[in-house]
């Protein structure tokens, strides 16, 4: 189960990496989900949602996926 804990925790870092570069570099058109979000709940708070989904939770569930990994190493 170690390396498959490391694996996820990898690819979870990734998505955030990608998520959260696409938004420095303006590349909203490439974040799928983020339209339909801001049309259902509104601008900001669409954003937020978009956000903590796909950038935050994922680099917070990654690292401790890799922590896991590293931690039984």
């Amino acid at each position: 189960m170690g390396t498959f804990d490391l694996i996820l925790g990898l690819v979870l870092l990734g998505l955030s990496a990608l998520t959260g570069g696409l938004r420095v570099y303006g590349r909203y058109d490439l974040l799928g989900w983020l339209q339909p979000l801001q049309a259902q709940w509104g601008e900001r708070r669409g954003n937020a949602i978009h956000l903590v989904a796909y950038t935050v939770s994922p680099a917070i569930l990654g690292a401790s996926f890799v922590l896991v990994w590293w931690m039984r190493g």
